[in-house]
C-alpha cells in the first residue's frame, strides 16, 4: 500500500467503498482532509475514514469546516485508527462545488468581459 504526506485531500467525493473511503497509513503524515463528501463507506463500521499514521488534520483550520459524513449525527465525528483523529467540525450538507475559488456568477464574468470587449474592439474597427 502507498500512503501520502504533505498532501491537501479537497473537494471529493467518496462512496460506497467496502473499506474507508480514505485511509492513512502509518509513513504518510502532514495531510489535511476538508470539503469532501463521504457516503456509505465502511458499511457496519464506526468510521467513514481511517488514519493509522500523525499530524493530519479532518478540517480546514482557516474556516474550521471539515468534511460531509453522511452517518454522522452530533458532535466530532471519530476517525477510525491508531492516531485519535478526529474531524471536529463535520459539515451539515454534502460538498458539491469541486471549484471553491469560482462561482457561477465568477466564471460568468470571466467569460463575458473578455467577450464583450471583442465585441467593442469589432465594432470600433468596422466605423
Amino acid at each position: 500500500m502507498k500512503t501520502t504526506t504533505n498532501s491537501n485531500i479537497t473537494w471529493n467525493t467518496f462512496t460506497n467503498h467496502p473499506s474507508h473511503g480514505v485511509s492513512i497509513w502509518q509513513g504518510g503524515g502532514n495531510n489535511i482532509i476538508h470539503h469532501n463528501t463521504f457516503q456509505d463507506n465502511n458499511p457496519g463500521g464506526t468510521s467513514q475514514g481511517a488514519d493509522y499514521s500523525s499530524n493530519n488534520v479532518w478540517y480546514d483550520i482557516a474556516t474550521s469546516e471539515g468534511n460531509w459524513w453522511n452517518d454522522w449525527t452530533e458532535g466530532d465525528y471519530p476517525i477510525a485508527g491508531d492516531a485519535g483523529s478526529v474531524d471536529p467540525y463535520p459539515l451539515g450538507t454534502p460538498v458539491t462545488n469541486g471549484t471553491p475559488e469560482f462561482s457561477t456568477g465568477s466564471i460568468f464574468i470571466l467569460v463575458a468581459i473578455p467577450c464583450l470587449f471583442v465585441v467593442v474592439i469589432f465594432h470600433k474597427k468596422k466605423k
